[in-house]
């Protein structure tokens, strides 16, 4: 791999040793040239192997140090072999290491400690598969305009028996996945890591029913723990063990999906490995940020201000969006990036894509000094890089503690406050007056609209069905829907990009496998007993179901057979998210459009009441939340009444435990 970009950036944010040529594995006319940096090493040997399985190499080639790179050539009729790098250090020890920019490595078990091996191929051959067509957005403001569905690939299709491939990529395309969320008026899909991954044996890949789970060793794996930043995930092909094949049918899912106008977002865990070994087998030291006294995982975060592990990220990156022509990234653990990083990598993709999507997820766990550091709390920044407003799941479900309640079933003054400050997406910049909010930093966050995604459950947390169903007792049908219709309202009617996860369209709920791993994070369904639905009648709910079965993990499209699902809930979300899609009001381009054209007309703390309006040339509506016990008069004049979150109406009247939006014409 070459990439030209801007190494000017790169140095002055970088310390030590660093390389700008090419790197892995290259097809060049009738053989393949292969770069490795590895600047401590004193010999390395390019070892091939005919079979995954083999221990001993076919054929063993011996490098030759280029100036900073080693360096050989390779026969092409080994192509289609399996290699891997041989790599003596100045102490004599011989480690046998994978190549860091493999395109595709071979499936291993990792519960055997095999070693990962590399395919030899071409990248631009046939084989590979047709490139993906580029993404037609017709949105005039992509970076506000993001309705972002959040999905594990393998969970789409997972309980799907009629299709040929479930968990993969050909699956969720045989189940007509980008006609599905058309339908449901997202524009953005985000799958979980895609990256080949390390606790998850890739060859022979089943679907796990309930009690095939073998705990820490369950094969299920959300893809957090990475092994290579160019690779895809070899589970989610159709046959594992063909090393172009998941290249041509994740290109062809792309493809797919550009074709029916929604883009392709990919979650990125690059601030860590599973295992440290995995580049310092390479070379030792030039990697991993060692002396960092946080992790964020069990070993040091990957440091973005060493210039070789910061270009093995912005290289995958820029491969991402050139060659699979991806069109957004979100970064997980954001916050062990340091903020010129995150700067150089908004830079260098805008180049190529000007409308790409940024964002992660950003906490206070790091290791970073404050000035080095991207906080949502402190610090914003010019280079539209998102923030995930975390805050707003807190205050409208309550946070992944299950007795914590939101404001859809407790009034809180505290969470009140914060939620009237994220109505206009949380830009410090607008003007409340006089009206009770919160001018806490965690939410007045935003110097631009376009840095805020408002979500209200991710894959690391609740569904929201289960987070209702752990905080409150004796909950009816209605008051079921009623509470998650709610939910639904206080979450896409505030300015900004916004996300939802998997199955919330159908109140999906994940029981708990006591098989797996995730049991610790199980938590005791408070209406087990007499549940709103049948299904719902489990009586312990997982909160965090990484290392689990597919039994709590795989979604479950029979729910939308249950008529109240598909109509008060599924049907409900749609027509939203058209509405957000179709008008601007919920889509302000920009802060000043937002101080503009947002009026708040009553907040009152001591009711739960907030009402406020949105006026665009000759339309205006009015929103209205009751988060209290009681209810209210109020003349909704000539207002037409679109959502509802009651399943019925009352005319003049907001009753308790409410959320309305009304509109007209003027």
């Amino acid at each position: 791999m070459f990439i030209n970009y801007d190494t000017a950036l790169i140095r002055k944010n970088s310390r030590g040793e660093s390389y700008w040529g090419p790197l892995g594995l290259i097809f060049n006319s009738n053989r393949f040239e292969f770069y490795l940096w590895s600047p401590d090493a004193t010999r390395v040997h390019f070892a091939i192997y005919e079979n995954f399985q083999d221990t001993n190499p076919t054929e063993i080639i011996a490098m030759t140090k280029r100036s900073d790179v080693w360096f050989c050539e390779i026969d092409q009729k080994f192509h289609g072999y399996l290699y891997n790098l041989l790599i003596e250090h100045r102490d004599s020890t011989i480690t046998e290491a994978l190549d860091p920019y493999s395109y595709s490595i071979c499936p291993f078990d990792w519960t055997k400690n095999e070693v990962p091996k590399s395919y030899l191929i071409d990248i631009y051959s046939s084989q590979a598969g047709k490139s993906p067509s580029e993404l037609s957005f017709q949105s005039k403001n992509p970076l506000n305009d993001a309705l972002i569905y959040e999905l594990n690939i393998r969970d789409f299709s997972s309980k799907n028996s009629n299709i040929a491939n479930p968990g993969t990529f050909l699956g969720a395309l045989d189940q007509k996945i980008f006609d599905y969320l058309s339908g449901l008026n997202f524009n953005f899909l985000q799958l979980l890591p895609v990256h080949s991954c390390y606790t998850f044996s890739q060859k022979n890949v089943s679907i796990l029913k309930k009690g095939q789970g073998k705990g820490h060793f369950t094969n299920y794996n959300w893809g957090y723990d990475p092994l290579g930043f160019f690779s895809i995930n070899s589970s989610y092909s159709t046959n594992p063990l063909d090393p172009y094949l998941k290249i041509k049918e994740f290109k062809a899912f792309i493809d797919s999906a550009h074709k029916k106008n929604i883009g392709i977002i990919l979650d990125v865990a690059f601030s860590q490995t599973f295992c440290k070994s995995i580049l310092d087998d390479v070379a030792r030291g030039y990697f991993y940020r060692d002396e960092a006294l946080s992790f964020p995982s069990q070993f040091p975060p990957l440091d973005s201000q060493k210039p070789m592990a910061f270009r093995l990220i912005l290289d995958s990156l820029i491969f991402f969006v050139e060659y699979y022509k991806v069109d957004g990234f979100r970064f997980d653990a954001a916050s062990y990036f340091d903020k010129k990083s995150l700067e150089i990598i908004s830079i260098e993709l805008k180049k190529i894509n000007p409308n790409i999507i940024l964002f992660g997820k950003f906490c206070k766990k790091t290791d970073l000094q404050h000035k080095n550091r991207t906080e949502k709390t402190s610090r914003s920044n010019n280079f539209n890089f998102a923030y995930l407003n975390y805050g707003l799941p807190n205050v409208i479900r309550g946070s992944n503690v299950p007795g914590d309640k939101g404001l859809i079933l407790s009034k809180n003054s505290s969470k009140f406050a914060s939620y009237v400050s994220l109505i206009p997406g949380g830009i410090f910049d607008f003007d409340f007056g006089d009206f009770y909010h919160s001018a806490r930093r965690d939410d007045l966050f935003a110097n631009d609209i376009s840095i805020n995604v408002s979500y209200i459950t991710s894959y690391d947390g609740p569904t929201l069905a289960d987070k209702i169903l752990t905080s409150a007792s004796g909950l009816t049908k209605n008051a079921f829907i009623e509470t998650y219709r709610q939910a639904l309202m206080m979450a896409l009617f505030v300015q900004g990009k916004v996300l939802l996860s998997s199955g919330t369209e159908f109140a999906f709920s994940k029981a708990c496998d006591f098989s797996g791993a995730s049991y610790s994070n199980c938590h005791l369904n408070l209406n087990s007993t007499k549940p709103p639905f049948s299904y719902q009648a489990h009586k312990f709910l997982d909160f965090y179901s990484n290392k689990t079965t597919d039994f709590t993990n795989g979604l479950d499209f029979s729910l939308l057979e249950i008529s109240e699902i598909k109509t008060k809930i599924f049907n409900f979300l749609a027509k939203i998210n058209e509405f957000r899609l179709k008008t601007q009001f919920f889509r302000l381009p920009d802060n000043q459009a937002i101080c503009d054209s947002i009026k708040f007309e009553t907040v009152d703390n001591k009711k739960g009441l907030i009402i406020f309006s949105i006026q665009i040339k000759n339309e205006i509506i009015k929103v209205i939340h009751n988060f209290s016990a009681n209810s209210f008069e109020y003349n909704f004049e000539d207002f037409d009444v679109l959502f509802n979150s009651k399943l019925q109406f009352s005319q003049n009247i907001i009753e308790k435990r409410q959320s309305i939006l009304l509109m007209k014409k003027l």
